[in-house]
């Protein structure tokens, strides 16, 4: 199917490009600017000035509505009847109602609003009729990119740095059994499930998370002394970091009944470290999930 050479400025409502349905061409110089800020300020009475609370009372700042305005054009209408037909047809599907909607302009956003058909009028020319049609939007402030799902392997201790934008947001979390999250130097444990912690919020830019869902120690203090590790060196990683240099197994030490075959002679030339060994147990672990989308003025 083939479609004339409309502008690439083009307003998607709800999926349907409106452009594409019923040929309305979007008018350049398009409103849809920032929400207005929501300020909470007091009076100083005698005094000069006043004290903004806007950020003290809500820990950040919350914002109104935004205000959209698209203008469009409909040319190639035979009569008014079939203008008077398209106008139904819009109304119907446009005015009063709200709806997920994107400009092809800012591509990776959806925004979200009430749609009103605030004009509409109609004008002779030479070749026939042309339709204009005002389509105004009550749209929540913020847009978002689509939804983000992570997979992490939380063997061992795993941190994560997850970029959000200006608004505050709270992930969702999924495992399938224990796990510890650590947020803003604060320890969560989570039984399997799905969950939101009220005090895990990403703010804007990079917010940095935990995660463990089995707790790996296969390094020992003795091996670190022999790897000649200097104190310098082990405060470049983390200590769980450190735990799982050898592997994502757990170690364990070798229980009498498995060594009740050997002799003392067997062992003697064996420390007890030579009697651990490397216990696949992490294998049937499954990874964590953590979604959450991106707002942005």
């Amino acid at each position: 199917m083939s479609y004339p050479d409309y502008p690439k400025n083009r307003l998607i409502v709800n999926g349907v490009d409106l452009t594409l349905k019923y040929g309305m061409i979007l008018v350049d110089g398009y409103k849809l600017d920032p929400p207005e800020a929501k300020t909470y300020k007091v009076d100083i009475p005698g005094g000069d000035g006043v004290i903004d609370l806007t950020d003290s009372l809500l820990g950040d700042t919350a914002y109104k509505n935004r205000e959209g305005e698209f203008e469009f054009y409909v040319m190639e209408l035979v009569d008014s009847e079939e203008y008077e037909a398209l106008k139904t047809k819009i109304n119907r599907f446009l005015h009063g109602k709200a709806y997920d909607f994107q400009v092809t302009m800012d591509p990776q956003y959806t925004y979200h609003g009430r749609f009103s058909v605030s004009d509409t009028k109609h004008s002779m020319y030479a070749n026939g009729i042309a339709g204009y049609f005002k389509i105004t939007v009550d749209a929540e402030p913020f847009k978002y990119l689509a939804e983000s799902v992570y997979r992490i392997n939380a063997v061992g201790g795993k941190t994560v740095y997850f970029e959000s934008g200006r608004k505050r947001v709270r992930p969702v979390i999924e495992t399938d059994g224990f796990l510890k999250v650590i947020f803003n130097n604060k320890l969560y444990t989570l039984p399997q499930g799905t969950w939101t912690i009220n005090d895990i919020i990403f703010k804007e830019g990079l917010n940095e998370i935990y995660f463990c869902s089995y707790d790996i120690k296969n390094l020992t203090w003795g091996e670190i002394k022999s790897l000649g590790i200097t104190w310098g060196e082990f405060k470049k990683k983390k200590l769980h970091e450190w735990y799982k240099t050898n592997g994502d197994g757990n170690q364990l030490i070798k229980t009498w009944e498995q060594l009740s075959s050997l002799t003392w002679a067997d062992l003697s030339d064996k420390t007890w470290a030579d009697l651990t060994y490397m216990a696949e147990v992490t294998e049937n672990i499954e990874d964590v999930y953590v979604k959450y989308k991106v707002g942005d003025l």
